[in-house]
């Protein structure tokens, strides 16, 4: 991330925050979505197994961590999303709505109100990020070498 933000504050082109945030195809996003989501699956599976508790997190950052697994595996440096169908682009925004409203669900319950703004914000969060992942699956299509447009 620090190389990243450097990098953006240089100006150097394709490369930095700017470009993972604003321009960068499917793979990067798909590889970001995963390093977010590894640490919460572990999480939530530690919950499951260590405590008996119910965490549906369990279940859906799984799906993204093998959604995200299956959009690297499948994605090529030449096109977008896949070589071959949106599958996994479709597989991934998926499995990032999933998250989003397994943070949603428990904000109709009687907990405290910090914990309901943690599934606040967390739901928001992985809302945006469905949307970003699901925007950068044309980032690179029919561009040449050097040119992009912004998706906002």
């Amino acid at each position: 991330v620090i190389a990243g933000i450097q990098s953006s504050s240089n100006n150097i082109d394709k490369e930095g925050v700017n470009f993972l945030f604003m321009h960068s195809p499917t793979k990067p996003r798909a590889a970001f979505t995963l390093c977010i989501a590894l640490p919460f699956w572990l999480w939530a599976l530690e919950k499951v197994i260590m405590n008996g508790d119910p965490d549906l997190g369990a279940i859906s950052f799984l799906l993204v961590i093998v959604s995200c697994g299956f959009v690297l595996s499948r994605s090529t440096e030449s096109a977008g999303c896949c070589d071959c169908s949106n599958v996994p682009c479709i597989m991934l925004l998926l499995s990032n709505a999933l998250v989003s409203l397994n943070y949603i669900v428990p904000l109709s319950f009687d907990l405290p109100l910090t914990l309901k703004i943690y599934f606040a914000i967390a739901a928001l969060y992985w809302a945006i990020l469905c949307v970003w992942n699901w925007k950068g699956r044309k980032e690179g299509v029919d561009k040449k070498e050097g040119e992009y447009e912004s998706i906002v």
